[in-house]
């Protein structure tokens, strides 16, 4: 995971539309003309970002890399053309594509646009681990004993607090009982299986402390 944030400032760029009092008020034409708006520019250069990012997915397959534009800013006031605006991009990247890759490849995209300047704002390496250690199969022993569960693996494209474990090569069981539409007002769980999850959990902490 990786959170940059593009920043468009326009020097000069403000122009403010008014009014000129004679015998009638009409409004100043050609005003908006006179500045960069410096919204419109980043605007722009997401676009250009989000087409990167969807070829990617045909790139990549099933298992691709994703950007989020979750914050933008930009102006002081309607009716005057933003000089500064910014955003932040939350970048989602699997296994073994790593920050310092995709960053230059979204330099690169806004090499043509140089009121731009890109800061990452957080960073975390992509993992995958060695499902067939000793702990997970434990676990997945467990499951199929207790209740006849097989346990697979996924890939996901969500990032974890697991990962500050893996750069340590700290081994971290990233699990969780059946349910959907995590993070989401609509976010729900299986309560039988949540009881198994459980009771899986307990027999597995109380194996591996007695290890």
């Amino acid at each position: 995971m990786t959170v940059i944030s593009p920043g468009c400032s326009c020097p000069g760029g403000a122009a403010k539309p008014g009014v000129r009092a004679k015998k009638t008020i009409k409004p100043l034409e050609g005003r908006h003309k006179m500045g960069k708006n410096a919204i419109n520019k980043l605007m722009q250069a997401l676009t250009d970002i989000n087409k990167h990012f969807d070829q990617l997915k045909i790139t990549y397959s099933d298992y691709f890399p994703t950007v989020n534009v979750g914050f933008i800013q930009g102006g002081q006031s309607v009716n005057q053309v933003p000089e500064h605006a910014e955003a932040k991009l939350d970048i989602r990247y699997p296994f073994p594509l790593n920050s310092t890759q995709i960053t230059r490849e979204v330099e690169k995209i806004i090499e043509k646009y140089p009121d731009i300047s890109l800061e990452t704002l957080i960073e975390g390496a992509a993992r995958q681990e060695n499902l067939h250690q000793m702990p997970f199969d434990r676990f997945k022993a467990l499951s199929k004993k207790m209740y006849n569960i097989d346990v697979e693996s996924i890939k996901s494209d969500g990032a974890s607090d697991a990962r500050f474990f893996g750069e340590k090569q700290i081994p971290v069981l990233v699990i969780s009982p059946v349910g959907g539409e995590i993070h989401s007002d609509a976010e729900w769980i299986d309560l039988e299986d949540l009881y198994r999850f459980y009771q899986v959990m307990k027999a597995w902490v109380i194996e591996m402390n007695a290890a």
